[in-house]
């Protein structure tokens, strides 16, 4: 049997505290919110390695811990925030997300994982998530607008509509990859920032980071 507990300290300790990962307010997320939990089989021995991990969906992958975590400390969020995450899978970065924003709607296309979403957030009792099912394409504009939207995955654009559901001056976070092709997962970390009907393009670190279909186009697509 998979010695979790272990597992789950390397990740602290191992993975985050040597890499500069040491925010706090995360820090104490990540410890209190165990991913074994969202992770369904045969792929929960491999929760806490530091790679993306196949959910039970074709062509989903949930995010590594580590390229979270590296995520959100860039992404700075507190509890003035009010955030959409898009491509929630089965939870795990919302209920992470849950400890630091005032807000999060969480957004899922997929039927079998929003119902492990649903389950997820009522076993954490996670009362400022609201889950959306929809297309992840589209954002969440009814619950809008948003202080950050963050994207858990890597995609290719960003459609205009769903920068145009920020608030003003508010900021998205994604990974971007550095290659067309989908098979090859290396990415950069981007942030979108909105000045008026501006959006200003930050590049950070590169990371791995699994690809979420759908935003191939660029016919929407508008800075």
């Amino acid at each position: 049997m998979k010695d979790f507990k272990r597992a789950h300290e390397n990740m602290l300790f191992r993975q985050f505290l040597p890499n500069k990962l040491t925010n706090g307010k995360l820090l104490h997320a990540f410890e209190e919110v165990w991913r074994e939990k969202f992770i369904p089989a045969p792929s929960t021995p491999l929760s806490y390695c530091d790679q993306n991990v196949s959910l039970p969906v074709e062509g989903r992958e949930a995010l590594s811990s580590f390229s979270l975590m590296r995520l959100l400390q860039t992404a700075n969020i507190t509890k003035q925030h009010r955030v959409l995450h898009i491509g929630a899978g089965t939870g795990f970065g919302a209920v992470v997300l849950s400890y630091l924003a005032k807000s999060v709607v969480c957004l899922e296309e997929n039927e079998e994982l929003y119902l492990m979403l649903l389950n997820n957030i009522e076993q954490f009792s996670a009362s400022n998530i609201k889950a959306v099912k929809g297309e992840i394409v589209g954002g969440a504009p009814l619950q809008g607008p948003y202080d950050i939207i963050f994207i858990e995955g890597a995609v290719l654009d960003i459609p205009f509509s769903i920068l145009e559901q920020l608030e003003e001056g508010g900021k998205l976070f994604a990974y971007e990859p550095l290659f067309e092709t989908s098979s090859r997962q290396l990415s950069r970390a981007i942030r979108y920032e909105r000045f008026g009907k501006t959006y200003t393009k930050t590049s950070f670190f590169e990371a791995v980071a699994p690809r979420l279909k759908g935003f191939n186009s660029q016919d929407d697509f508008q800075l």
